[in-house]
């Protein structure tokens, strides 16, 4: 099978949230990203987002090298969202989480590392999935992503 590398978004560069494949159970926050919503024109907060919502994002470019973390920029308007990313399916393989909290201050970047790099993969379908911490509401709201790479070059 001849793989078409021009299809391709690279792990390595800011992945906007709103840039998905599919998505179930998330909106596209105008000029914001992607999860949680707020109705601009009642400014009533939408549904909540249930546990285990997800986008999916095709063709991620990881360049044959090693997984080494992900960046989030994200902002919750309630405690308790993890996002976890994932290989394959809204179930696959964990590559990383991380915990996204309410600071008050609007967006802030969250980091998880790997203890050790994955192994190299060239590309991959990965999905952002969204679950409650502690059974409760999310509320979180996803800018962008980015991968880093276990490699001192990166």
């Amino acid at each position: 099978m001849k793989v078409n590398y021009f299809d391709t978004t690279s792990a390595f560069g800011k992945i906007q949230g709103e840039r998905y494949g599919r998505t179930k159970n998330l909106w596209t926050v105008e000029n914001e990203g992607l999860g949680f919503s707020v109705d601009h024109f009642s400014n009533e907060a939408k549904e909540p987002i249930p546990s285990g919502s997800w986008a999916r994002y095709d063709r991620i470019d990881f360049e044959g090298l090693g997984i080494g973390g992900v960046v989030v920029r994200a902002k919750s308007e309630f405690s308790g969202a993890k996002i976890s990313f994932r290989s394959g399916s809204p179930d696959g393989d964990v590559l990383f989480e991380v915990s996204v909290g309410n600071e008050g201050d609007g967006y802030q970047l969250y980091e998880s590392s790997a203890e050790s790099a994955s192994a190299a993969m060239t590309w991959a379908t990965i999905f952002m999935v969204f679950e409650s911490i502690d059974g409760g509401v999310i509320g979180a709201t996803v800018d962008w992503f980015k991968f880093t790479t276990s490699s001192k070059e990166q």
